[in-house]
């Protein structure tokens, strides 16, 4: 966990690409931990992300595998 938060700090404070799969990431090691509330913020923050960007794949891989489980 303490490896995809640093991360996803370091690709949004420099920009780079790859914060939805950080996302994603740490909703993945939530969701493991039967922390659904907190998976499903991180998937949701996820999705928009891989929507905005226009990453389709990602997005449906997100959708597929969590976020109907959660919902």
């Amino acid at each position: 966990m303490e490896f995809f938060e640093q991360a996803l700090a370091i690709r949004k404070q420099m920009g780079v690409p790859g914060e939805g799969q950080s996302q994603a990431g740490i909703g993945e090691i939530y969701y493991n931990q039967n922390q659904y509330v907190k998976a499903l913020k991180f998937y949701t923050q996820a999705l928009a992300i891989f929507k905005e960007i226009g990453l389709k794949a990602a997005e449906g891989t997100t959708l597929t595998k969590h976020w109907v489980n959660l919902t």
